[in-house]
């Protein structure tokens, strides 16, 4: 049986107008939810095993707990909308308007306009050259569709990660393991739309403080535990750009473990400039990590430019005694309290002075802060 992609499994067509859907979740999982009314945090909790948390960071500085929004049905769409991708993650609302999501369910609906349309028109086009090789991965197993049907399991219910201490690097596809195809296919689906915006106002707010030139042409390694993302990597770059060598831009990948002790410039193949830390502080925020990025920072490397889950990170304080600069990038002065979830760590004596006036980002409310604005 052929792989179906995650929203299109076991959900009815969307209502007619006026009437109540009662279409079910991505799959007839044992933890499926009813996607066709409100969830509340209780139905929620039963449903999927997930622990409303009122000092997490979706609850502290985003609306979960209290959004107002239902899921999006199987076949449903934003209402105004044109759906510009199979699965209606994102939506030309017309005007140069758009709307898009980030989360499996679509309950939680992000704005862009003109140029965040534009941005994620070009992130589309890389999802499918990256998703037909992820599918392609589900198919070759035995049963695609219980391969599916597990990965979205392992992405709900994150049981290694739950039975784990912390920093024990314990996730799919860490410490080496081959990722489950399943798990590996819905993150992909799903992440890219959030890292990629999460990232891009990383960069834009590190800029601002006057990091690196927004506009450079970059070398890019990719370093991490498990190589199977190679293939992913590398079919990020348009194919007339793959073949005249990325358009001044190039895309490497090569396996390094933050904790083996080999020197990240040594697996990376020469210097290194600039770095980006996405979400892996949960796996490894220890006093021998921190003396890693320390390292990097005084061997040349201007900047560690970090976007993490959650709103206060013990690697502040752990790397800061080691003499390494903390900007943080969020607004720190709200009722919602500390938030570290997009950082810069710098060379000791580096200068990073906050900007001048408001910025303007291409994604606003990202990473979300809406609770910020109450």
């Amino acid at each position: 049986m052929p792989y179906v992609p995650p929203h299109r499994r076991n959900q009815v067509p969307a209502p007619a107008a006026g009437a109540e859907s009662q279409g079910k979740s991505l799959s007839d999982l044992d933890y499926s939810v009813d996607r066709g009314r409100d969830l509340s945090v209780d139905r929620l909790a039963e449903a999927t095993g997930y622990k409303y948390n009122p000092k997490g960071a979706p609850s502290r500085f985003g609306s979960a707990g209290r959004n107002p929004h239902r899921p999006l049905g199987e076949g449903e769409d934003v209402p105004g909308g044109a759906r510009l991708d199979e699965d209606g993650m994102v939506y030309d609302m017309g005007g140069g308007q758009c709307t898009y999501f980030q989360d499996r369910m679509r309950q939680y609906p992000f704005a862009t306009e003109t140029a965040g349309l534009a941005l994620l028109r070009r992130l589309l086009l890389v999802n499918e050259r990256v998703f037909a090789l992820s599918d392609a991965r589900v198919n070759a197993t035995s049963d695609p569709t219980e391969t599916a049907r597990h990965g979205e399991h392992l992405y709900v219910m994150k049981p290694t990660m739950k039975s784990a201490p912390k920093s024990a690097g314990m996730a799919p596809g860490r410490h080496g393991e081959f990722p489950p195809p399943g798990w590996q296919a819905l993150y992909l689906r799903l992440k890219s739309f959030q890292r990629f915006t999460e990232s891009w106002a990383l960069f834009e707010r590190a800029a601002a403080r006057g990091v690196f030139d927004p506009w450079l042409q970059l070398d890019l390694v990719s370093l991490d535990l498990q190589p199977s993302w190679e293939p992913y990597l590398l079919a990020l770059p348009e194919p007339a750009e793959a073949e005249a060598g990325g358009g001044g831009t190039t895309y490497r990948f090569a396996q390094w473990d933050i904790k083996a002790g080999v020197d990240a410039r040594d697996a990376a193949g020469g210097p290194l400039d600039l770095c980006l830390v996405s979400n892996v502080l949960v796996y490894c925020s220890d006093e021998p990590s921190a003396a890693v990025l320390a390292a990097l920072l005084e061997s040349g490397v201007k900047a560690i430019l970090l976007n993490e889950r959650g709103g206060e990170q013990k690697m502040v304080g752990m790397v800061e005694r080691h003499g390494v600069v903390v900007a943080k990038l969020l607004d720190q002065d709200s009722a919602a309290g500390r938030d570290d979830r997009q950082l810069v760590f710098a060379p000791a004596g580096t200068s990073l002075p906050s900007p001048s006036g408001a910025l303007a980002h291409v994604f606003p409310n990202v990473p979300y802060e809406e609770s910020k604005q109450r």
